[in-house]
């Protein structure tokens, strides 16, 4: 059984003089790649704006927090109930729909909003985590939080 790929060993190491010559003038003029190549190798990085993100983007968020230890369990309460979509009708079908229309969320007011209904409930337990979760996203918010490679 012979296995090869094609490929001759002995010879890998030669050039041929046209190759080594245009190799050589790229390098000498100027720019090594062209403004296309530049433009194809640009990455566009993505900052965690918590005012405008989508439930996708916030779960994704949420559980690359826990995956980096950034996040426990318990903290990350607060925002898989803000992730959650829940319809008018949940009561009637028990349906809770965790699906993505993109819409985007201002989950920092929905923070807020939280915090003043808990205080006005005196509610001690929901306004601790929901103070928590303010703190997680004042602290992360303009950070990057994803790089697109394609761009």
């Amino acid at each position: 059984m012979k296995i090869d790929a094609g490929i001759n060993y002995l010879y890998n190491s030669q050039q041929t003089q046209s190759s080594v010559d245009s190799y050589s003038k790229k390098s000498l003029s100027g720019p090594r790649y062209s403004a296309g190549e530049q433009a194809a190798a640009k990455t566009d990085t993505k900052q965690a704006d918590f005012n405008q993100m989508t439930r996708q983007e916030m779960r994704g968020w949420v559980n690359d927090q826990i995956r980096s230890g950034e996040m426990s369990l318990d903290d990350s309460r607060a925002f898989m109930a803000m992730t959650m979509n829940i319809p008018v009708n949940a009561g009637a079908t028990g349906e809770l729909l965790a699906a993505d229309n993109g819409e985007a969320v201002n989950f920092m007011q929905k923070v807020r909003d939280g915090i003043e209904g808990a205080l006005s409930r005196h509610d001690k337990e929901t306004l601790s985590m929901l103070q928590t979760a303010m703190s997680a996203m004042q602290q992360h918010q303009g950070r990057t939080i994803g790089i697109n490679t394609k761009a």
